[in-house]
């Protein structure tokens, strides 16, 4: 998991920190309470000056959550700060489903988080960027990691598992399939499952 993480969605492409407005790494909470995170409403809770006006997008790469922050207008001295309730399990999104939009008067706004899937999660604002840009992380931006497909191939896993191997390959593909995980490089794989069957 934390190899996939630090080289796939978990490792984000110089472009969208670029264009990251706020982010900060929430830990698991199963107490039933949850987190206050403001921006432009002063106070030890927050994390930047107030919003500009304009369409913003939010994603979580664990959960992983994604949506639309619309802030209708910048902020001005005389405004009171804007609760926005945020329930983690509103915001999941499965492959095909639209991003819902969450829509605030202004830029100062106190976001009350309440993590009902009992995982981490990454509170992430950044510029409407487009999913190539938030999703992909460029081959020469990757940090090094172990191929998969080179410890299938080795000869020690290979007389360990050997009767095992394809069952483990495509567990793990059905696996990262269904938690939308899966990278182009894990689809591309599958066609290597054959191969497993008669090893050099």
């Amino acid at each position: 998991f934390y190899t996939m993480a630090a080289n796939f969605h978990c490792k984000s492409h110089k472009t969208i920190e670029k264009a990251t407005q706020a982010k900060i790494h929430l830990p698991a909470n199963s107490s039933g309470s949850g987190w206050r995170i403001s921006v432009g409403c002063g106070g030890d809770m927050q994390c930047r000056s107030s919003l500009d006006a304009g369409l913003y997008r939010m994603h979580c790469p664990i959960i992983p959550t994604q949506n639309y922050l619309r802030v209708k207008r910048k902020a001005r001295e005389t405004d009171q700060p804007y609760y926005l309730n945020i329930k983690h399990s509103n915001l999941i999104v499965r492959p095909g489903e639209a991003l819902k939009t969450l829509t605030v008067p202004h830029g100062k706004v106190h976001f009350q988080i309440f993590p009902d899937t009992f995982s981490e999660w990454i509170f992430w604002i950044h510029d409407n960027l487009n999913d190539q840009q938030v999703f992909t992380v460029p081959p020469h931006d990757r940090g090094d990691f172990l191929n998969a497909y080179a410890i299938l191939e080795h000869p020690t896993f290979k007389s360990l598992f050997q009767d095992d191997i394809e069952n483990i390959v495509y567990n793990a593909m059905e696996t990262m399939k269904s938690s939308n995980t899966c990278s182009s490089e894990c689809r591309d794989s599958k066609t290597s499952i054959q191969q497993l069957r008669n090893p050099r």
